[in-house]
């Protein structure tokens, strides 16, 4: 499915820095960060900031419910059994690609 990168130490001192009160939250903030700001894998202060921005942001809000509903939908969708073998071959080779394309493991 999506990624779960944990941001890294680099990318969450960017962003803490972007996030001073002095600095909003932007709409690129939110994009950026979405899978780790679903899977809550970020420090509370943080979260919060950026939940507060798509409480009140109707573009982050939607982006925001867009995600969950992909993800009740996959969920809902692997929850009836194994995936087909050809598509676990498919999504393998496909992530074989990007981690020889980009040196990132998935």
């Amino acid at each position: 499915m999506l990624s779960d990168k944990e941001l890294s130490d680099d990318d969450l001192g960017r962003l803490l820095d972007r996030m001073q009160p002095e600095n909003r939250v932007t709409c690129a903030d939110v994009a950026s960060h979405l899978f780790e700001l679903l899977d809550h894998e970020m420090p509370g202060d943080v979260e919060e900031r950026l939940l507060s921005h798509v409480r009140t942001c109707p573009y982050c809000s939607e982006l925001a419910d867009a995600e969950v509903h992909v993800r009740n939908i996959m969920k809902r969708a692997c929850a009836s059994g194994p995936a087909p073998e050809g598509l676990v071959s498919r999504v393998r080779k496909e992530f074989a690609a990007f981690e020889e394309a980009t040196g990132e493991r998935l």
